[in-house]
């Protein structure tokens, strides 16, 4: 499945009311739509939105810009695709961009940095500034043993190091990439 492929909102009408601007729409099937997602303005431009379904008319929503005051950017008579929010918008262009470069790299364990931040207990890459605010604890050598990719979250360790990464820094498991990232496959976005 395509980019192109993935569902489409039609905005039929606007209307500005005291609560901020509201928009009204319609979209062509709803496979993957959940009520919070985000509009693909333009490579790299989305509009996050809580949409509420209208049970008399099957694919009609209606939404504000209370969420992302980047709604207002929607125009009447324009087609919008939908992707679910609990995904990555950059990672699912990369993934759906036949021009992202995908590299093979090969984990290895590197320190990490712990400290502690009221009375939770975080460790990051040594190569990071830790966050303001916090108690540094100590570096622990090979701390930091492992990723975990993008799409499925399977771990990416010393007993499974092979992974891919774009020039964003998004890593795939070799599985993910080969199902996704190397066919352009964003059927992820809908639950396939």
């Amino acid at each position: 499945m395509k980019l192109a492929d993935l569902p489409t909102m039609l905005v039929l009408r606007t209307e500005h009311t005291a609560d901020g601007l509201r928009l009204y729409g319609r979209f062509d099937r709803l496979d993957g739509v959940r009520e919070g997602g985000y509009f693909r303005l333009a490579r790299c431009s989305y509009a996050w939105a809580t949409l509420r379904f209208i049970e008399s008319e099957p694919g009609a929503v209606e939404f504000t810009d209370a969420r992302d005051p980047d709604v207002s950017k929607l125009r009447v008579g324009e087609r919008y695709t939908w992707l679910d929010d609990y995904w990555q918008a950059p990672l699912v262009e990369a993934i759906a961009d036949e021009s992202t470069s995908w590299s093979p790299r090969t984990f290895r364990a590197s320190d990490a940095h712990y400290f502690r931040q009221g009375d939770v207990i975080g460790w990051q890459p040594v190569d990071q500034a830790l966050p303001e605010s916090v108690e540094a604890l100590e570096i622990k050598s090979g701390g930091w043993d492992h990723e975990h990719c993008d799409l499925c979250l399977c771990h990416i360790d010393a007993a499974s190091p092979r992974f891919y990464m774009d020039s964003e820094n998004h890593m795939l498991c070799p599985d993910c990439y080969e199902r996704h990232a190397r066919t352009q496959d964003v059927s992820f976005q809908i639950g396939v």
